[in-house]
């Protein structure tokens, strides 16, 4: 879109990966994961989960508006995906 609003430049960048994979790889998994415990009625493990879920959220936000000086629609999106879903989680638990 432009030089301070780029979802290119958030992806491709050092921080766009963890252990040789993209970080979409691991929302692939993770999400799906959620989406299991939670038919299993799992809350208190969706709330464990959800923590460091949520550490990672504000250390890959603060990599992408402070560091990168960029916002990636995408994963602002997926930012309040996972902080709301912290926030119900605690509420079931």
């Amino acid at each position: 879109m432009n030089e301070n609003i780029s979802c290119t430049k958030a992806f491709s960048s050092k921080y766009g990966r963890l252990l040789g994979k993209s970080n979409s790889f691991y929302g692939m998994l993770f999400y799906p994961l959620i989406f299991l415990l939670a038919q299993l009625n799992l809350f208190g493990f969706i709330f464990l989960i959800s923590i460091f879920s949520f550490l990672g959220t504000v250390c890959l936000a603060y990599l992408s508006y402070v560091k990168l000086k960029t916002f990636c629609l995408v994963c602002t999106g997926i930012y309040l995906v996972n902080v709301l879903l912290l926030f119900l989680s605690y509420k079931l638990v």
